[in-house]
């Protein structure tokens, strides 16, 4: 059994915390000489010690003293004096003063956060207090700064209080991100008129996991590899990606007098990363409107009015919106698609400061430009961003 593990890497004598490696490098060896060495004495176990543990733990082998000339063949008794020699006295005030100067590092859980703290604290003689002050240390020293004004509002926060929304904090944000990189479709509510009398009512449209492909006039998941029509040839007009049956309908088609057309929905249609557009569809709806939620943000300083719609995948602006501002518009691959089989191409994108006026807080956000007068829409990933 001893060949099939594999040995312990050599004893690194030149670390900052040398207590710490030490300790994790005794645990390994000890795991190994119960696996591999069993059957063997302890003058066998003690030269592969010395082997294991490379030059310079030979050296400090070789400067320790025992009080029998047999204890310098008992592991256990060289493991007791290597213990005694990397483990020198703690100075409180410093173990202290890294205890306080400790915060979160760029990537570092908190329940990673958590476990450094706590062995730092071994070594502060906090006694009773080492929990609270284990707490205080995680709220001054997260990253999070949201996440820290939540904290500092509750005035009975316990350490597994604080633990459990950090926690729940950082769940949520990966939960968001699996989200965004989904190919789902969102819905927002749909505008539907009643006759005299009838309540009115917001009438949501269920998650559909299939689309109607302009391609292959079939339906499948929103993906150009989905569909049975990519990669093959029209016999109408020979050119690739598409049927004949649907040959003619793909062409862009343009749209007038749209007026004051809000757009209701915009999904995320292809989400290939290697595809050479992304098609993202938005409803177009007229008639009599329900009540929306509108919040007033300034961008670059002017109050505009946004339509709030958790079911939009991007921010949309009208150009007219943008005059007498400073922006510049970059080319953007994206399509907007409507329900009736015709595309809205964008002018493009640009990057405008939006601040929330009630707070402050600004932020630099991607915003569609649109050709089209319409309602201007604060979609999803913005309104994740401003939390």
């Amino acid at each position: 059994m001893e060949k099939k593990l594999k040995t312990p890497d050599k004893l690194n004598f030149e670390v900052t915390d040398l207590a710490h490696t030490w300790k994790k490098w005794k645990e390994e060896f000890s795991l190994y000489a119960e696996l591999a060495l069993d059957g063997k004495d302890d003058k066998f176990k003690v030269k592969m010690f010395k082997y294991l543990s490379g030059s310079r733990g030979r050296e400090v082998y070789d400067t320790l003293t025992f009080a029998e000339t047999e204890n310098d063949r008992r592991v256990d008794i060289v493991l007791q004096k290597f213990d005694t020699y990397c483990n020198p006295l703690k100075n409180e005030t410093v173990e202290r003063y890294k205890f306080n100067s400790r915060t979160q590092q760029s990537g570092e859980s908190v329940s990673k956060y958590y476990t450094e703290l706590k062995l730092i604290a071994a070594h502060c003689g906090y006694g009773a207090l080492e929990e609270s002050l284990i707490r205080d240390q995680i709220v001054c020293g997260i990253k999070d700064t949201q996440v820290r004004e939540r904290l500092l509002r509750d005035s009975k926060l316990t350490l597994k209080g604080c633990l459990d929304t950090c926690r729940a904090t950082e769940l949520s944000k990966e939960r968001i991100k699996e989200i965004e990189n989904t190919p789902a479709e969102v819905h927002a509510v749909k505008s539907t008129s009643y006759g005299a009398g009838a309540r009115n009512k917001n009438n949501y449209e269920t998650p559909k996991s299939k689309i109607d492909c302009r391609y292959c006039g079939r339906k499948h998941e929103p993906s150009k590899q989905k569909c049975p029509a990519y990669g093959q040839s029209c016999r109408k007009c020979n050119k690739k990606d598409h049927f004949a049956a649907v040959c003619g309908r793909n062409k862009p088609q343009q749209h007038k007098n749209r007026g004051n057309q809000k757009i209701q929905r915009v999904n995320l249609m292809c989400d290939d990363e290697d595809s050479d557009e992304y098609y993202e569809t938005i409803k177009t709806v007229t008639g009599s409107p329900i009540k929306h939620v509108y919040a007033t943000m300034n961008v670059n300083d002017r109050p505009i009015k946004f339509q709030i719609d958790s079911g939009a995948s991007c921010t949309v602006i009208p150009l007219d919106k943008l005059k007498g501002l400073e922006y510049k518009i970059v080319k953007s691959s994206t399509v907007l698609t409507t329900y009736d089989k015709s595309e809205i191409r964008p002018l493009g994108k640009t990057t405008l400061k939006l601040v929330n006026a009630k707070n402050g807080k600004s932020y630099d956000e991607t915003f569609i430009v649109v050709k089209e007068n319409t309602t201007p829409i604060l979609g999803n990933q913005t309104i994740q961003h401003m939390n």
